[in-house]
């Protein structure tokens, strides 16, 4: 299976793979891709998923240029040839590399899974997750699992609200069904990513919205198997439209060189103020806005720090 950096060590059974196809004598229409290994991937067609290899030169630039969510054609003897261009995607340099790789590709959504106790919450990762989503072309939105743990004190949840990360954010718990329909709501009909820290649930709260264990069932025969498990980005089908891609714990997530729209687009209640500069970087210079934004509640000291730490 394609090893994506950043899983957490573990013991898998070997993912069952789909039957070979043979050849196709002409091209046929864009399959989607939702599940890659080396060299090969699982591709959804009229009769159900099956595995064709890469063409060489593809292979050689997998990394980039193919995904799961891409749409693929093939060529005459049934080797995945191209990926069609794609409307939105999620990419992150590699460690020690400034190429970046595609992680998911054709994404409505990016759910940013995270906990606020095992693991801890780590608001810089959802800044970088998030601002590469918004690049991307992805909407975004966070859910935050496993909130039974906190019994009834959510006072630690305020790290993690909407005015703290800038979008949407749904507590949620597979233990007690809390948030599950909000987030279902959200994911209605949309093509979604769940990305997030290793451990924090992605897997158990997929079984809890699709209605199955992806650990034996799913439109893709994929095969998460719980935290800490998920080998490689993998897509279900929840029906009625509905499709998520699983996609492996990360323990970092790098950014390639966040460019000054970029950050304004990301802060727009920052990206508003007004200064006597026009270059301020909002440090104490003279005429700056940040001060009289921070008094009446325009700007949240949450939400500046995380600008200033994606400078």
């Amino acid at each position: 299976m394609f090893p994506i950096d950043d899983l957490d060590d573990f013991d898998a059974p070997a993912r069952p793979r789909p039957p070979r196809r043979k050849a196709a004598a002409t091209p046929g229409p864009a399959l989607l891709v939702i599940h890659i290994e080396r060299g090969r991937a699982t591709v959804l067609g009229s009769e159900g998923p099956f595995e064709a290899e890469l063409t060489r030169d593809l292979a050689a630039r997998q990394r980039t240029d193919l995904a799961v969510g891409d749409l693929v054609r093939l060529d005459p003897r049934g080797r995945i040839a191209e990926a069609l261009p794609r409307r939105s995607s999620l990419c992150r340099p590699d460690p020690g590399d400034r190429v970046p790789r595609t992680l998911v590709a054709n994404v409505d959504l990016v759910v940013i899974v995270a906990s606020v106790v095992a693991p801890p919450l780590r608001p810089r990762l959802i800044d970088r997750i998030g601002l590469a989503a918004a690049r991307g072309g992805c909407a975004v939105a966070v859910a935050i699992n496993k909130v039974d743990l906190l019994g009834d004190d959510r006072s630690s949840l305020a790290e993690a609200d909407e005015s703290r990360t800038g979008f949407p954010v749904v507590p949620v718990s597979v233990v007690t069904g809390e948030g599950l329909e909000e987030l279902r709501s959200c994911l209605r009909g949309r093509l979604s990513a769940f990305v997030g820290h290793s451990g924090v649930g992605k897997s158990s709260l997929l079984k809890a919205l699709l209605g199955f264990d992806v650990a034996t069932g799913a439109v893709s025969e994929g095969n998460g198997r719980g935290a800490h498990t998920t080998r490689g980005s993998t897509l279900y089908d929840a029906g009625d439209g509905t499709r998520i891609i699983d996609t492996p714990g990360v323990r970092a997530f790098g950014l390639s060189e966040v460019d000054h729209d970029e950050r304004e687009d990301a802060f727009p209640e920052i990206a508003a103020l007004e200064c006597r500069f026009r270059n301020c970087a909002h440090a104490g210079e003279p005429g700056c806005g940040l001060p009289d934004a921070l008094e009446d509640g325009r700007v949240t000291e949450a939400r500046l720090d995380a600008w200033r730490r994606l400078r």
